[in-house]
Order: structure tokens, then sequence, then C-alpha cells
């Protein structure tokens, strides 16, 4: 059984506006103490295109590292940026962060700076980027074990810690 925990953002996009191209970016960290070097775990950032149904248009996803593909960098920022031509249909984007586990193997990724938006320009249209919020992050949809991070960032800016799912009895 593959194991997540995922983040998940909807972006309405303004109708009168056509957008031609998404870009998104996140910045991913595993950390020394539960590292997933050397595991089967692994960090995404997807974006799909939805829409007005909520069908799925296009998506694209990336990931800041994979243990399965080369070395892992462990306590440093990893930055993750993918692109996408939206279709004219498109009315809304889902904005994922997630952390894959397809075994029982430990680890943990945090992720900080996640953005969409239009290339060129400096407006994220993510809400709530910084994962403010004390029991809950006012925005995003959570699956799984998610707990905001305030000891690792080293930047004194909140990130999001998304631990392993704990193993079944």
């Amino acid at each position: 059984d593959v194991c997540s925990s995922d983040l998940t953002m909807m972006v309405p996009l303004d109708p009168g506006r056509r957008i031609r191209r998404l870009e998104a970016s996140v910045e991913a960290l595993t950390p020394r103490s539960d590292s997933i070097a050397k595991t089967d775990n692994f960090p995404i950032l997807r974006i799909e295109c939805l829409d007005a149904d909520g069908r799925p248009l296009a998506h694209t996803e990336g990931r800041p590292f994979d243990p399965g593909a080369g070395e892992v960098p462990v306590d440093r920022w990893t930055p993750a940026k993918i692109g996408l031509d939206v279709p004219e249909a498109t009315t809304q984007v889902k904005y994922i962060l997630a952390f894959i586990q397809p075994t029982t193997m430990k680890g943990a990724v945090l992720f900080r700076k996640p953005r969409l938006g239009v290339p060129k320009s400096s407006r994220n249209l993510l809400p709530n980027a910084e994962f403010a919020g004390g029991s809950g992050l006012p925005g995003w949809s959570v699956n799984g074990k998610v707990a905001r991070d305030d000891r690792n960032p080293r930047t004194g800016a909140a990130a999001l810690r998304l631990p392993a799912a704990p193993t079944p009895a």
C-alpha cells in the first residue's frame, strides 16, 4: 500500500483574464534526523488545470529530489519548479504538495515558499503561502499527517512538515 500526506489548495482563476501559462514552485528539505535518503519515499509538487465541473484538463508535476534518481540533499532547501500551458476552459487550478511513502520506510519532508503564478509576474496566486495558522491551515486541504514546523526552516518563517504515515498494525 502506498501512503501519502498532502496539502492541496484550490485556486479559482479570474474569468475576465485569460491565463496562458502557469508556473509553480516550492522549496523542500529532508532533515538529517528524519531523512528520506536511502528510502523509496519522495516529495511531489503538482498542478492540475480543472474545468468548471472540476474535471482535469491538464497536469504536470516535479520532484525537488528523488532517492530513486540520485543523491538526496539533507538539511538543505532544494527548489522545484514546474510550468504548464493552461487549456482555455480552465476555471481553477489545484496546487498539490505531497509526500509519497510507497513502503513503511520512515522519513519526513518539509516544504516552504509555495508559489503559483504567471511567468514574469511577482504575484503569488496562492493565499496563505506562508502556512500561517495555529491549529489549522486556512485555505489548504490537508490529507494525512501534516504539521506546521517553526524549528527547521532556518529562515525564521514557518514551513510545513509532512512525516511518514504511521505503520499499519
